[in-house]
């Protein structure tokens, strides 16, 4: 009986003890790399519990702070080898541990090399409170400088700060140029280089200069960088000329007004103004640069006799990384009750944004992390969204997702994702699984694809063998918790890397051709083989999906009909969520019918997609649908076709090109017995359609008469006579009925992987 009671009491503690929160440690990077000089690097650290930090080598010092840890190295002489170290992070909740590593290299001491820059003279004005710097550039530290003989007395004393060397001197009252030598020497003693400077003022002349260098660099970012502007006679003038192409100018240039007053005098008086110069962001990845001309315009004290002195200065600004993302976990799955999780982020470029359609999920970016909120889930069925990362620019752009799941109530297992994707290496991605047991497996995985569960973690570890085209698997994961069986369906996709103009197959069948990619041709867009087999003369219209039925002639006159209608399809990027959106219009605005009812063509493309094992078919917004209309007209960089722009004339060689580019995307199509795209309606061919919102310029998506716009945007691949140069046409929700009666468009639908 003792035993028992014991028993029992033994339980009710272990049962009532507080729960240990687990620890979450993380680190910003696994690995740190320093040259062979002194130098230190400062690594992010987050965790819930106290940590420490040690490292197994004495070169390598650590200084813990609260949120992040400081890595210093010594010197390092050694020509032969790199060095390497590791340092190892702790934190505990008094219960476990978690442990995590940063490797540590330092790289071996390179042949000592100098070079300077911008050469081996420096020039100074005649102004000698103007300054020139010079930039020493070195494979080793150690910078040490030294007159060849004595100091001139005209010289200042050179300043170094870090690699850059400042020269200054007293004025020039002579017509004569001064030249003076320097030595400079860096690396230590067995492993040094050493360079002669020459150093000269001009004589006095006019003269106007930017410093501290005729070229600015700007970061991909545009990020703001000073400079000075000096010039010499008391009566010139100083103003900008900027040439090249205004249209394409990226940059500004603001004067920094220095106060108080007195300052802004003094400066004037010197003949200085001091000038901020940014840029926005780099949309491409190759270098940009724009060249500035300066002049400054004097009598020199005669009058009548103006001259005019030029100084000319490029900005350059470095190429953009390639747009990627680098996520350590895609996918969050939550309780019924919801909760907080915050995720680190990287991406390769820094402007980053995330967004969700999920009302019940709450999304924002905090810092480099993502910070996501869902709400409780009160009903039954389990909820899944998509957090949507962006990067980058239209031309170089990289988008990742987040899978999000919060189970229903009384949900017995849920899956973090039901759809994985696998890369063509077949590297191995993880699924959360979240049951109330431990009773569960998976099931249904072909030879090319390990699975293996983990049903203690939860887990579910998928990884396949090399991908020489796409395919996939139909799993299930199956549950017998209390006896009673719950099969859960798994998709796993794999696909390969795509080029532009590649046919794209999905398990061996060739259905698409990719016509842009990103994120290095993991990820992309296909169009389909197939369209909605429309052509323009001697089609039966009752078997050709229309845009819209239900709206008459006479609604057209009625806006008290019309005006209540609210704009949807608002995403110009993204199709499948015009389509969401669709779908969830109200009753009201469908006038008593189902979506598909009101919109045939939308229900054409679901079917089609459901067809064909819901692959992801959708009808493209209008950026897909131009990036598609540029690819079929061989619009692309380098390639020196344009598209017309409305209102402007086409040369007759453009013309030809573009024809050709179709030919020859249609010569890929029929070659794999799909639907070619025909240049207009009057060669019995189709024009391309997809849907978007178009706002007028009036409040709220409205036209002058109140009525809302609802478009389809079509493109025509090369133009027909009556709309020739215009790039796109938009028409209006009762518009859409004349479509219904008249004239039809095909739909081309599209797919990303």
């Amino acid at each position: 009986m003792f035993a028992t009671l014991f028993g029992m009491l033994f339980a009710s503690c272990e049962k009532d003890a507080p729960e240990v929160l687990a620890v979450d440690l993380k680190v910003a990077k696994q690995s740190l790399e320093f040259k062979s000089e002194d130098a230190e690097q400062k690594v992010d650290v987050t965790s819930n519990f106290e940590w420490t930090a040690t490292a197994e080598a004495s070169w390598c010092k650590l200084k813990v702070e609260k949120t992040a840890l400081v890595v210093s190295v010594d010197d390092y002489d050694n020509l032969e080898n790199d060095r390497y170290t590791t340092i190892t992070i702790k934190s505990s909740n008094g219960k476990d541990t978690k442990t995590v590593s940063i490797d540590v290299t330092q790289k071996k001491q390179e042949p000592a090399s100098l070079i300077l820059n911008p050469g081996e003279k420096a020039i100074l004005e005649c102004e000698g409170v103007v300054p020139t710097t010079v930039e020493i550039i070195s494979t080793v530290g150690h910078i040490k400088w030294a007159w060849e003989g004595e100091m001139p007395e005209w010289m200042n004393e050179p300043t170094l700060e870090g690699n850059i060397l400042t020269l200054t001197a007293q004025d020039n009252p002579t017509k004569e140029k001064r030249t003076a030598t320097i030595i400079i020497t860096v690396g230590k003693e067995g492993n040094q280089a050493t360079q002669k400077l020459e150093v000269e003022q001009s004589p006095n002349a006019p003269y106007i200069k930017v410093m501290p260098s005729n070229v600015v660099k700007l970061d991909y970012l545009g990020t703001p960088q000073i400079i000075e502007v000096y010039w010499n006679t008391e009566n010139y003038n100083f103003e900008e000329i900027l040439e090249g192409p205004w249209g394409n100018r990226r940059y500004e240039v603001e004067e920094i007004v220095e106060k108080p007053a007195a300052l802004r005098a003094e400066l004037l008086k010197r003949r200085k103004k001091v000038y901020k110069i940014w840029a926005t962001l780099n949309p491409k990845t190759e270098e940009w640069s724009q060249e500035i001309s300066l002049y400054a315009q004097s009598d020199l004290g005669k009058p009548g006799l103006e001259q005019r002195i030029y100084h000319k200065f490029v900005i350059k600004q470095e190429a953009a990384p390639v747009a990627s993302f680098s996520l350590t976990q895609k996918s969050v799955i939550f309780g019924s009750k919801g909760g907080e999780e915050t995720l680190p982020v990287t991406a390769s470029i820094s402007n980053w944004t995330a967004s969700t359609e999920a009302d019940w999920l709450a999304v924002e970016r905090k810092g480099e992390e993502l910070f996501i909120k869902a709400k409780p889930n009160a009903q039954n069925e389990t909820k899944r969204a998509v957090i949507k990362l962006v990067c980058g620019t239209e031309n170089n752009r990289a988008e990742e997702q987040v899978n999000v799941v919060i189970a229903g109530v009384g949900s017995k297992i849920v899956l973090s994702e039901d759809i994985v994707m696998l890369d063509a290496e077949g590297n191995e991605k993880v699924v959360k699984v979240l049951s109330e047991s431990k009773d569960w497996f998976v099931e249904g995985a072909p030879a090319w694809l390990t699975v293996k569960e983990d049903t203690q973690k939860g887990t579910i570890s998928l990884k396949a063998t090399k991908a020489e085209s796409n395919r996939e698997a139909d799993l299930k994961v199956i549950s017998t918790a209390g006896g009673s069986k719950i099969e859960l369906a798994l998709k796993v996709k794999q696909g390969k890397q795509y080029k532009i103009g590649e046919l794209y197959s999905i398990n061996g069948k060739v259905v698409g051709i990719v016509y842009s990619v990103y994120n290095n041709g993991t990820n992309g867009y296909v169009f389909s083989l197939e369209d909605s087999k429309l052509g323009a003369q001697n089609f039966d219209a009752t078997k050709v999906p229309c845009w819209s039925i239900g709206m008459y002639a006479g609604d057209q006159k009625d806006p008290e009909i019309l005006k209540n209608m609210k704009p949807c399809c608002l995403d110009p990027n993204d199709g499948r969520n015009n389509l969401a959106a669709v779908k969830k219009r109200s009753a009201e605005d469908l006038r008593g019918m189902t979506w598909q009812e009101r919109y045939p063509a939308l229900a054409w493309v679901e079917k089609f997609d459901e067809e064909r094992g819901n692959q992801g078919w959708y009808i493209p917004a209008k950026n897909e649908l131009n990036t598609l209309v540029a690819y079929i007209n061989g619009v692309y960089e380098g390639s020196g076709v344009y598209m017309p722009k409305d209102g402007s004339e086409e040369d007759s060689e453009n013309q030809k090109k573009r024809a050709a580019a179709l030919e020859k995307v249609n010569e890929v199509i029929k070659a794999n017995g799909g639907d070619i795209f025909y240049r207009d309606l009057g060669h019995e061919g189709a024009v391309l359609s997809g849907m978007t919102e178009l706002m007028s310029s009036t409040e709220a998506g409205k036209n002058d008469s109140g009525i809302g716009y609802v478009a389809i945007y079509i493109i025509k691949p090369i133009y027909p006579w009556w709309e020739q140069w215009r790039h796109a046409s938009a028409v209006s929700e009762y518009e859409i009925s004349d479509i219904n009666h008249g004239t039809r468009v095909s739909i081309r639908p599209i797919m990303r992987f």
